[in-house]
């Protein structure tokens, strides 16, 4: 489990989606130990516990067979392969409902500021969209239209 070093654990389940190796005890931990998150390229279980932790794990689905009989352990702090994408500890993870996105440090730089501002300009979108603006407009689709057909 993560230590309170590095608070993101990241799980290479080896393409098992069919035993979870992450439920309610082990996010109870790995919270309890500093992380603030896990991304598990596999199954857990436990689902609904794992909520009631307020702590946010990202998954391939769900599975009530888990690995705990079977006694597979794992490593820390170690490079592993979520849906083919090679994450190495001390990358950046960027992760919400609508998906995860790994990136190293060096990539990272000034993109928080940046999808703070698109973040931002919903806001008067939203505005401009309820007067009976257009979304194509605020996105640039309207643009890019008329430009193909110059």
């Amino acid at each position: 489990m993560a230590s309170s070093r590095d608070p993101r654990p990241t799980i290479d389940h080896s393409g098992d989606r069919e035993r979870s190796a992450f439920g309610g005890l082990v996010s109870f931990t790995a919270k309890s130990r500093g992380a603030v998150g896990a991304i598990i390229d596999g199954s857990i279980n436990d689902h609904d516990e794992t909520l009631a932790y307020d702590f946010p794990v990202f998954s391939r689905g769900f599975s009530p067979i888990t690995t705990r009989i079977l006694g597979i352990e794992g490593a820390i702090n170690v490079p592993v392969a979520v849906c083919g994408v090679v994450v190495r500890p001390g990358d950046v993870v960027f992760a919400d409902s609508d998906g995860v996105a790994f990136l190293q440090p060096h990539e990272a730089i000034g993109l928080g500021a940046l999808l703070k501002s698109k973040e931002d300009a919903e806001g008067p979108a939203r505005d401009r969209i309820a007067a009976g603006g257009s979304i194509a407009e605020f996105s640039g689709a309207r643009a890019a239209f008329d430009a193909k057909r110059a």
